[in-house]
């Protein structure tokens, strides 16, 4: 009996410690009982904060826009200049036009009641800038003081007077002369050229400049194009028209040419030839519109091809010096507007290298009318009176009332 009851006690002490243990094991410690990560507390905590930290980033954000547009954008022009464009501006406008309905005169309405406004604000122009350009406190070697030094050289009309031809003359001189003044040197016709582009930015047969290239993504590319008469030419000019402005034309340059010291006789010789050239380049244009119809308004091609096109010009050694210090090779890709009129001008000049010295004597022609202005009263004299002439020839006759 005892051993029976010590074998039905022991069962039950198992299970009493089976109990217990199960009891304790249910216990557990402060940190066990927080939210256990994929818990939902968890989750919804998480949430929380990645919305809190999402506002705090656009709160901070939205500051510094803020801060930007209040501090770092453009400021308000407030000096009397602005101040007094605006109140022009502002004056020239009508308020009581709506400007849905009538912009211009919204904006301009009072400025068309007046004769010649846009001549009016052009002069204004002029003397703002002119008050701006006499002030000599620039910073040394800043762009606004070199504007002032340029400004003030050609502002400076008795140091111009006094050196009269001579710093042309010697310019000429340096290019090789020419036979007009009985002083000339046979220098390569691709040397003059060259010269004239890279020193002085004249362009007698064709234009060479920097620009967006025709078609996206519109990368600067160096362009040929068709060269800019001084003379006032147009393709559907009547034929007595053309040749009055070229009379007059030769008349100023036979006036240049005896100012500078040239024989009379050479003086006409020579200019009338320039004319020549100058009409038979002119004759190789060919209108925008006719290029647009034909789909060539532009195309590609290196300078070893332009060189097969146009042999006459060393297109390599002129680009190069125009446009240093860039560093062109014979692929380099140009954009050429008129292929046409660059060989018709090729073949032009290797007709008038046989006479070079009268090529050198247009292209010198040419460099005295773009620098003309920059000389003494009698250049400028002579210059006066041909844009008189040249306007009277080429002034569209007044339109007629309207009834």
């Amino acid at each position: 009996m005892e051993g029976g009851d010590q074998s039905e006690e022991e069962p039950r002490e198992r299970s009493q410690a089976g109990g217990m243990g199960t009891l304790w094991s249910q216990e557990s410690t402060p940190e066990e009982r927080l939210p256990v990560e994929g818990s939902r507390p968890w989750a919804v905590a998480r949430r929380v904060l990645t919305a809190i930290l999402i506002l705090g980033l656009l709160l901070c954000f939205s500051v510094l826009l803020f801060y930007n547009f209040q501090n770092c954008g453009p400021r308000p022009c407030e000096t009397s200049v602005c101040l007094d464009l605006r109140d022009h501006y502002l004056a020239s406008g009508n308020t009581s036009v709506a400007p849905c309905t009538d912009f211009f005169s919204f904006a301009c309405g009072r400025a068309k009641e007046t004769n010649n406004s846009f001549q009016e604000l052009a002069t204004k122009n002029k003397n703002r800038l002119r008050r701006i350009l006499v002030q000599n406190s620039w910073h040394p070697g800043s762009g606004e003081e070199k504007a002032f030094q340029f400004y003030n050289s050609c502002m400076d009309t008795l140091a111009i007077e006094a050196a009269g031809t001579g710093p042309l003359r010697q310019v000429i001189e340096e290019l090789g002369g020419w036979r007009i003044s009985g002083k000339w040197t046979s220098l390569n016709f691709n040397r003059t050229l060259r010269l004239l582009m890279s020193q002085y930015g004249h362009f007698p047969f064709f234009r060479a400049y920097l620009g967006p290239h025709p078609a996206s993504p519109h990368t600067p590319v160096i362009q040929i194009d068709q060269p800019e008469f001084d003379v006032p030419l147009k393709q559907d000019q009547e034929q007595k028209i053309y040749a009055q402005i070229f009379r007059e034309y030769l008349t100023y340059l036979n006036q240049l040419g005896t100012l500078l010291g040239g024989d009379p006789s050479k003086v006409q010789e020579h200019s009338s030839l320039s004319i020549s050239i100058t009409s038979r380049l002119f004759q190789f244009l060919r209108p925008l519109e006719q290029r647009r119809a034909q789909g060539k308004l532009f195309q590609m091609v290196t300078i070893d091809q332009l060189k097969e096109m146009a042999p006459a010009i060393d297109w390599l050694s002129c680009l190069q010096a125009t446009f240093t210090p860039m560093s062109l090779s014979p692929s380099q890709s140009l954009v050429v507007h008129d292929v046409e009129y660059l060989k018709n001008m090729s073949q032009l000049v290797e007709e008038m290298l046989l006479k070079q010295d009268f090529l050198q004597s247009h292209m010198i022609l040419g460099l005295v009318v773009t620098l003309s202005p920059a000389l003494d009263s009698q250049f400028q004299e002579a210059r006066r009176k041909l844009s008189q002439k040249l306007r009277e020839l080429t002034e569209q006759p007044p339109m007629p009332a309207r009834p």
